[in-house]
């Protein structure tokens, strides 16, 4: 339904901070040395815009700043030998980490890089674990997810959400005709009317082998809803555009709100639904 990793992600370079490299008071420069194997996903040289991100569990759990990183072989004119290297832009990522920190180098479809950082130890790390493996050296690990076919679990989707990725939806299954014949019109309904609309779509609770797998596929089918719904309004937005700067920012804001209040409300509606089809 929201398609594969590698949809999204080419490959990944993922490792623990050394201290000299997160230390500035004992290097300055910028720098992370890389791999052969890194070339597979980053190639020979190239500059990448970048976002920068330093993800923790903290209240404000997510600082991040534009950029870019060099991917660069420092001894490229050298016959025989190689040694290839990241250089970045001064960032929150390495600027506020520490050693043993978690590191993801992510290159992304678009052309674009994540660099992310988060504590050893923290629940942002778990969800950068999850998606990409544990690490335990100083030196790079590279993941190449060109022939991972594996279809995105709900978590994997979330966590890629959360550190700033889009996922769309299968073009093929068109969810909009469904949602105008129910409802008249392409605006949102209520969250309970929209949460119906998915079990109607999806199945009944007896159509399921387990509880587990009905509200699975409930929550799923409603994301994807929502998704192919949203894309339309903020078409129609983007169509008329925006009298000002404010105007901008208070269209983006009020997408964050109602994607988190509805994602929320969506899961209150679908347990409710196995509770009473339990009783």
């Amino acid at each position: 339904m929201f398609g594969k990793i590698n949809d999204y992600i080419y490959g990944v370079a993922v490792k623990r901070l050394s201290a000299v490299e997160c230390d500035s008071l004992r290097s300055n420069q910028h720098e992370l040395n890389g791999t052969v194997k890194m070339r597979e996903i980053f190639g020979q040289r190239a500059t990448y815009p970048a976002k920068y991100i330093r993800f923790t569990d903290e209240t404000d759990h997510y600082q991040a700043s534009q950029g870019e990183v060099t991917w660069y072989d420092a001894r490229e004119n050298h016959p025989k030998r190689s040694e290839f290297r990241f250089y970045y832009t001064s960032n929150p990522a390495i600027e506020l980490a520490s050693e043993r920190d978690y590191l993801a180098v992510i290159h992304r479809r678009d052309g674009t890089v994540l660099f992310i950082t988060a504590p050893e130890g923290s629940s942002s790390e778990c969800e950068l674990i999850t998606l990409f493996g544990n690490v335990d050296g100083s030196t790079f690990r590279a993941i190449d997810f060109e022939n991972d076919s594996s279809d995105l679990s709900f978590q994997k989707r979330q966590i890629l959400q959360e550190i700033g990725f889009e996922l769309t939806v299968d073009p093929s299954v068109d969810y909009l005709k469904s949602i105008e014949n129910e409802f008249g019109c392409l605006d949102f309904p209520s969250t309970v009317q929209f949460s119906r609309l998915a079990r109607k779509i999806s199945g009944c609770f007896t159509d399921f082998n387990s509880a587990d797998s009905a509200l699975v596929s409930w929550y799923e089918t409603e994301e994807a809803m929502f998704k192919q719904l949203e894309s339309v309004q903020i078409s129609e937005k983007l169509r008329i555009g925006f009298e000002s700067t404010e105007d901008f920012l208070s269209f983006s804001q009020s997408i964050r709100q109602r994607r988190f209040a509805r994602a929320g409300k969506a899961l209150e509606n679908h347990l409710a639904e196995v509770f009473d089809a339990s009783s």
